[in-house]
């Protein structure tokens, strides 16, 4: 079994060079997108999106996302389960 960083890892490594979202279906019911948008030649906009169907990701789930995958404290949360960061 994959842990978290790892997929997330593998979504942001096909991403980048596919220049596509990319999506993993996550244990227990969650669903795991991954956008990567080119802002110049040094800097790039990385979108995670943590979904769950009919359910809402709870605060203790979002944490645990966040630490897992490496996501900055300042990385801004655009909408509800969708959290941005820049490199």
């Amino acid at each position: 079994m994959h842990t978290l960083a790892t997929i997330v890892a593998e979504l942001l490594r096909t991403a980048r060079r596919s220049r596509e979202d990319r999506h993993a279906d996550l244990p227990k019911g969650a669903r795991l997108a991954v956008r990567v948008e080119p802002l110049d030649e040094s800097s790039e906009q990385i979108t995670l999106t943590l979904a769950r169907r009919n359910a809402h990701v709870g605060t203790a789930e979002e944490q645990a996302f966040r630490q897992a995958c490496g996501v900055p404290a300042d990385a801004l949360r655009e909408r509800a389960d969708e959290l941005a960061r820049r490199n």
